[in-house]
């Protein structure tokens, strides 16, 4: 499996990015163009907007919802129990664990303020 960018006008291939595990969630894009990928086997590729690798990282558990990206290029993922915020070279820049399953996708406002809801039916609030 890989990621493809084709040209617009005429749809030949533009970059190929090969990957070894099906997606289990859509690629994100920041301001920049730069790719975000979340694979089934828990692998986080951050790609450059040419699609070139800027970084690989592994994660513990899958990611089974989609990447979100704040107005400062953060990347937060959800996996398991666990919410993670990435800067954009790929560093953890913070991590929070719940005792329950994150049920959704992060959601965020237009605040930053991040809600988050877990499998005991409570809606956790992060931010500042």
């Amino acid at each position: 499996m890989s990621l493809d960018k084709k040209k617009p006008a005429d749809g030949t291939l533009n970059w190929s990015f090969p990957l070894w595990s099906n997606l289990n969630v859509l690629a994100n894009i920041d301001e920049n163009e730069n790719i975000y990928i979340a694979t089934e086997d828990g692998n986080i590729f951050f790609l450059n907007a040419d699609g070139t690798s800027n970084k690989a990282i592994y994660i513990e558990n899958e990611v089974l919802r989609p990447l979100i990206i704040d107005v400062d290029g953060i990347i937060y993922l959800v996996s398991g129990k666990k919410i993670i915020a990435f800067y954009p070279d790929g560093t953890e820049k913070w991590s929070h664990e719940f005792t329950e399953d994150i049920t959704a996708s992060p959601i965020m406002d237009e605040t930053g303020t991040i809600y988050v809801s877990t499998r005991d039916g409570k809606i956790w609030v992060i931010g500042e």
